[in-house]
């Protein structure tokens, strides 16, 4: 059980930031907006980054998140994809409601790392305030 408890542990502190990128005004008066995060999988000793293009609406609202650009290494594929599932769940919140968002068992570094991408790109909106 420590050994369970050790590993996720791991996994959660090896999240880093990787900060955002772009930010250009959509169609519906927000931005779209790039972020990313790298994810480390403990079990494995396997490390990636998350690249991700959030749109918001004007009021800062996630209208929708789509992968940008990120490279899974061999076998970690499904969990990635597993993960993905909550850019639905993450659709239609705001930064200060990420908090609320659990991930998905089996994928919880990448769960980890797609929510820290999603608010490192949403932390470009304070620079347009």
């Amino acid at each position: 059980m420590k050994a369970r408890i050790l590993i996720a542990a791991a996994a959660v502190i090896m999240l880093t930031s990787c900060g955002g990128g772009q930010k250009e005004k959509n169609s519906s008066g927000g931005y779209t907006l790039k972020g990313s995060a790298v994810c480390y999988a403990a079990e494995g000793d396997v490390e990636y980054t998350v690249f991700l293009s959030v749109e918001t609406d004007k009021d800062g609202r996630i209208l929708s998140i789509t992968d940008d650009g990120t490279v899974i290494p061999d076998g970690k594929d499904d969990k990635y994809k597993k993960a993905q599932s909550m850019f639905d769940e993450l659709t239609g919140k705001t930064a200060d409601e990420l908090g609320d968002v659990d991930t998905v068992t089996g994928a919880t570094a990448s769960g980890e790392a797609i929510v820290l991408a999603v608010k490192n790109a949403l932390e470009q909106l304070q620079d347009s305030e």
